[in-house]
C-alpha cells in the first residue's frame, strides 16, 4: 500500500507496463492502473507514521484493519497521500494508462489533527477532491471503490458499490436510492460476479439496480492465491469461467446494453420479491426473484429470472 511505482521488475517493469498498456489499447481497451494512496505500509513517498499519518484528537496515529488479515495499515494524511500522487502521475502519463482506480480516496473521511498535513473532515473532502480531479485533468479518467458521492463529479465509475439496502429507518424495503441518483451519469458494478455470496439472487440484483458485470480473474489455478496477501477470492481462474461469463455478460448487454446512459425513472414492487425497474425510454425491467413464477395480466415472469418489456422510443 502507498507504492504504485516503479513497476516492480517481477512483471516486467515499467517497460512492460508499457508494452501491455499498448497492446490493450490495439485491442480497444483501456488500462486504469489500481493504487492505494489513503494507505501506507511500504513508507513509499517518503512516508513515515508519526509525520504523515492521520492523527486523532489525542495525538494518537489512525490505523485500518485489514478484511482479510490481522495487519493493521497506517492511514495517510490527505494532504500527504496528495503530494505523493501528484508525484507520480507525470509516471503514468509515460505509460500511457487511461487513468488510476482509486480506494479510500473518495470513500472515506477523517478529522485529521496531524499537525503537519492534518485536516477537518470538510477540509479532507476539499483535498480528496482535488486529487481525483488532477488524475482526471492529468490522465482522462478516475474510477472509485464505493465512493461516497463527493467523488461522483470526477469519477466516471463506481466498483463495489453497495447493493443490498439503504439502511434507511423509515424504509421497509430495499430502495435503490444511489443508483437511481446516479444511472445514466456514471456507471456502477457491485462485488465481482464470480465472487457473489448467492449467484442468482446477486445476478438477479445487478440487473434490477441497472449495474454492469464485474469479475476477478487470474491465469493460474485459484488455490494459488488461497494463501496470497490480503486476498480472499475461490474461484478465479479463467478457463473455468470464460463460457459462464461470455453467457452472463450476453444476458447483460441484452437487457442492459442500450440503457445505460439512461435515467431511471420508475422502480416499484409488483408483487413480493417481484421488482420493476422502468428507464426513461420506456423500457421495464421485471425481477422475479421467487422460486414460483409471476403472472399478471400480460406479464409471465419465470422463476428466479427477469423479463424485458421494450418502451417507446429511446430517450437521451
Amino acid at each position: 500500500f502507498g507504492r504504485t511505482l516503479p513497476v516492480d521488475p517481477a512483471i516486467g517493469g515499467g517497460d512492460g507496463m508499457k508494452k501491455f498498456v499498448d497492446y490493450a489499447h490495439s485491442l480497444g481497451a483501456p488500462v486504469y492502473l489500481d493504487t492505494e494512496y489513503g494507505l501506507n505500509n511500504t513508507g513509499a513517498g517518503g512516508f513515515e507514521k508519526k509525520f504523515a499519518g492521520v492523527a486523532n484528537l489525542a495525538g494518537q496515529n489512525i490505523d485500518v484493519r485489514m478484511l482479510y488479515n490481522t495487519d493493521s495499515i497506517s492511514a495517510v494524511s490527505d494532504k500527504f497521500a496528495m503530494k505523493s500522487m501528484n508525484d507520480d502521475l507525470a509516471d503514468y502519463r509515460k505509460l500511457g494508462v487511461d487513468g488510476l482506480v482509486v480506494n479510500r480516496i473518495g470513500s472515506e473521511l477523517y478529522s485529521d489533527y496531524n499537525t503537519q498535513y492534518g485536516s477537518s473532515r470538510d477540509e479532507a473532502r476539499d483535498v480528496q477532491t482535488d486529487i481525483l480531479k488532477s488524475i482526471q485533468d492529468n490522465l482522462g479518467g478516475v474510477e472509485g471503490v464505493s465512493s461516497n458521492f463527493y467523488a461522483l463529479p470526477y469519477v466516471h465509475h463506481i466498483q463495489n458499490m453497495v447493493s443490498d439496502y439503504s439502511y434507511d429507518l423509515f424504509s421497509d424495503e430495499a430502495v435503490p436510492f444511489a443508483q437511481i441518483a446516479t444511472h445514466g451519469l456514471i456507471t456502477y458494478s457491485f462485488d465481482y460476479s464470480n465472487n457473489r455470496d448467492e449467484n442468482i439472487n446477486g445476478f438477479l440484483r445487478e440487473i434490477e439496480y441497472g449495474s454492469v458485470p464485474s469479475y476477478v480473474f487470474t491465469h493460474a489455478e485459484t488455490s494459488d492465491f488461497l494463501n496470497a496477501y490480503g486476498i480472499r477470492f475461490y474461484s478465479t481462474k479463467f478457463s473455468d469461467w470464460a463460457s459462464v461469463a461470455a453467457e452472463e455478460y450476453k444476458r447483460f448487454n441484452e437487457a442492459l446494453g442500450d440503457v445505460q446512459n439512461l435515467f431511471i425513472v420508475g422502480h416499484r414492487s409488483l408483487a413480493p420479491n417481484v421488482k420493476e425497474t422502468t428507464y426513461e425510454n420506456g423500457k421495464r425491467i421485471i425481477v422475479n426473484y421467487n422460486t414460483e413464477p409471476f403472472r399478471s395480466g400480460n406479464v409471465d415472469v419465470p422463476a428466479q429470472n427477469f423479463i424485458v418489456m421494450e418502451g417507446g422510443a429511446a430517450g437521451r
